[in-house]
């Protein structure tokens, strides 16, 4: 895994055992429990992603 490389919902369930819904995660990233999400582009169909190396 690269630096730069980033991490979308599915992948964070499924490959580190993340298990919140996508719900909660919002939730979670308002009270800054878990780290920021941001999109890829500004399309409103870009999936929101996370830095890998900030993952819990």
């Amino acid at each position: 895994m690269s630096e730069k490389s980033v991490v979308a919902f599915k992948r964070l369930r499924s490959d580190f055992g993340v298990p919140y819904s996508r719900t909660h995660l919002d939730r979670l990233e308002k009270a800054k429990a878990f780290p920021q999400s941001f999109k890829l582009s500004n399309h409103r169909n870009s999936p929101r992603v996370w830095w890998a190396i900030e993952r819990a």
